[in-house]
């Protein structure tokens, strides 16, 4: 099973995601603001981060950069989400790490299409890690890889 942190301070729209994602079969845990999600990052196996941007204590931007500067967290998938979003802000969350940007109110529909790709590109990347070829014994143990990873 897929598990999925859901981080928003709006304890509606939280259960609202949580309830559609469960529904199609993952795996959910919820937190509320940037200091629980770290927590629950860091003891629960997550695979995708959805996070509002602002929220009391911190924000999007807070747990992006708790979680890229982790070597175990920092691949970790991340979706933003927010009421103020704006091609500005979406794309400097992007260039702060996060993987996808989307409005709110939430097309719950919408949400769960984005983390199927989501997690859809996973599972590619995954799959042209594990293609990569060894170095042959006697090479000086570089190995080029071109990724079409965007």
């Amino acid at each position: 099973m897929k598990h999925i942190l859901v981080v928003d301070d709006d304890r509606v729209v939280n259960l609202l995601i949580t309830r559609e994602l469960q529904k199609r079969g993952y795996g959910v845990l919820m937190a509320y603001d940037p200091v629980q999600a770290a927590m629950t990052l860091t003891r629960s196996r997550i695979d995708v981060v959805i996070v509002d941007v602002m929220m009391p204590g911190g924000s999007a931007f807070d747990v992006i950069k708790r979680m890229k500067i982790s070597t175990r967290l920092g691949p970790i998938p991340i979706i933003v989400i927010s009421s103020g979003m704006t091609h500005e802000m979406a794309d400097e969350l992007t260039r702060h790490g996060a993987n996808r940007c989307l409005k709110k109110p939430l097309d719950l529909e919408l949400l769960a299409k984005v983390v199927d790709e989501v997690f859809a590109e996973l599972s590619l990347n995954l799959l042209h890690r594990s293609n990569v070829p060894m170095p042959a014994a006697g090479d000086d143990g570089r190995v080029e890889v071109v990724s079409t990873a965007s």
